[in-house]
């Protein structure tokens, strides 16, 4: 008899009737953070037009980082950092998400920097000339794995069929992928990252969150919240300016320099090597073969062990077997009876 089929339950995150606060505070919780969550469509990085957008958001949050970078190094904002990024839900779901640390001193300072931030961009949006670099810096990456590509660790390989495996992600050489983005970036515009930005800030199916540690007693209220948004919409802000310098850094060929010293570690066959104008060389020879990889898995019994038509048999004999057991224990108990459990939970 052959078991049937399974129904997969909908497991879509239902849109909100209206959009979420959350306040948290734990004396667990280390970190005292402000964040905007926006739900969105999860797109399977299995086709060229998916791949666009992804490089799109790559590209958007590397000039939001950026953006911020410069101003923590001008110390012109009061919190302690920010950043971009996506967290999957599922295959279905994902939530983008824009977040800053703030400084339990400047809790509301912080926030309204950082909410200053997102107004500028959704107000001008980002710059040609941010683009431009971002790209550039981009290609400059990609081209750098390709050269480190003999000495990549395992774990990444197993990790990108790992989500092959689970989330149909295509699998693709360095080779491929630098042709592919070297097609795609011209095509891409800062419209196109205006529109990307404008997914982790449209206020459809948002959470905004704030937590941090038990000891913080002036955590802002919903309410207060509120009032700090308004304060940002009514602020007069100016458009960012960001100038892109082109210039030569090195002007001459770099010559080599002499080896002065070197030191081995027998424990780890390390040699440090130093030379004459000053840096140092950690230097380890291994026998890793540029095309081996290694995996390591195990099989965990039980279940995992049956066939697809064995294991709904399987599943219900082992509920009756636990029962069975349970309740001779029980029966032999002269003051408990099974009448008087109430519940008993069965876990598979």
């Amino acid at each position: 008899m052959r078991a049937k089929q399974l129904e997969l339950p909908d497991y879509e995150i239902p849109d909100f009737k209206g959009n979420q606060f959350f306040k948290y505070q734990d004396k667990e919780t280390e970190r005292l953070s402000f964040s905007i969550w926006e739900k969105d469509e999860f797109k399977k990085l299995n086709n060229l037009s998916n791949y666009r957008e992804n490089k799109i958001n790559g590209l958007a949050q590397e000039i939001y980082n950026r953006r911020i970078d410069e101003l923590l190094e001008k110390n012109e904002i009061n919190f302690i950092n920010s950043g971009m990024g996506d967290y999957q839900v599922s295959d279905l779901d994902e939530y983008k998400i824009v977040s800053t640390t703030l400084n339990e001193a400047k809790i509301k300072e912080g926030i309204v920097d950082f909410l200053t931030i997102i107004k500028q961009i959704e107000k001008f949006g980002f710059l040609n000339s941010e683009l431009d670099l971002a790209k550039r810096n981009h290609l400059l990456n990609l081209k750098q794995s390709l050269i480190e590509q003999e000495t990549r660790s395992s774990d990444s390989f197993a990790y990108e069929y790992q989500r092959h495996f689970l989330y149909d992600e295509m699998i693709s050489s360095p080779e491929d992928q630098i042709k592919y983005t070297e097609e795609i970036i011209p095509t891409i515009t800062v419209k196109d990252l205006n529109d990307q930005f404008n997914k982790y800030i449209q206020a459809n199916n948002q959470i905004i969150k704030i937590e941090g540690p038990s000891f913080i007693t002036n955590l802002p209220s919903e309410d207060e919240i509120k009032q700090l948004f308004e304060e940002v919409n009514n602020k007069e802000i100016k458009p960012y300016v960001f100038e892109l310098k082109e210039v030569e850094l090195i002007k001459k060929d770099l010559t080599g320099s002499k080896i002065i010293k070197r030191v081995k570690f027998p424990k780890t066959n390390v040699v440090k090597i130093t030379l004459k104008n000053g840096p140092e060389v950690f230097l380890k020879k291994t026998d890793f073969k540029k095309d081996e990889i290694y995996i390591r898995g195990y099989s965990s019994g039980g279940y995992s062990q049956a066939s697809d038509e064995l294991l709904p048999l399987r599943s219900i004999h082992q509920v009756f077997l636990d029962r069975l057991i349970l309740e001779n224990y029980l029966l032999q108990k002269k003051k408990i009876y099974i009448q008087q459990v109430l519940l008993i939970y069965i876990h598979l």
